[in-house]
């Protein structure tokens, strides 16, 4: 299967609408619920203005999809998307490295994410990719954790006075 990366246009928002709400279907009954499935044009608009995304594309159609946003210390990566007859191809690494490329091309040391506590199999994933557990949160209202943020630190992006690159704690 022949993949195509390229970066999301306010264009293509419709389809990373649908790719949103197939890729995480089986979240639905996440306590507290996925904002995902409040995304809209309207939203998907606005995250695309701040920050951008990049969409994987096999025969013009879109198979995956992740948003980031650059902030002053770190690039948050966000709603990392496969289409369900995509999944084990390479296409969240394919998408994960992008992110990684961006965010060296604008100085950032790390890349950070939030997975949910119950998701697992979404956080062994991410962690075979080089994230590491920074720590648990949780949802305005809730008393236990419900999230986990993750950090992988970026090694020939800045680095501290020794040399070192920053830990996932410090990102």
């Amino acid at each position: 299967t022949e993949f195509t990366v390229r970066d999301a246009t306010n264009k293509d928002i419709p389809e990373i609408l649908k790719l949103l709400q197939t890729a995480f279907a089986n979240q639905r009954e996440l306590d507290p619920p996925s904002g995902v499935f409040k995304e809209t044009v309207a939203t998907l608009t606005e995250k695309l203005s701040t920050g951008g995304g990049f969409i994987v594309e096999v025969d013009q159609h879109v198979v995956g999809y992740v948003f980031y946003q650059p902030n002053n210390d770190h690039m948050y990566l966000g709603r990392l998307a496969t289409h369900p007859d995509y999944r084990g191809k390479g296409i969240a690494r394919i998408l994960i490295n992008h992110v990684e490329t961006k965010a060296r091309e604008q100085k950032l040391p790390c890349i950070r994410l939030g997975v949910r506590v119950v998701l697992t199999q979404n956080r062994q994933m991410f962690e075979s990719y080089g994230f590491k557990f920074v720590s648990y949160e949780k949802h305005e209202g809730y008393t236990e954790p419900t999230f986990i943020w993750m950090a992988k630190p970026l090694s020939d992006a800045l680095h501290h006075s020794s040399g070192e690159p920053p830990s996932a704690s410090e990102c």
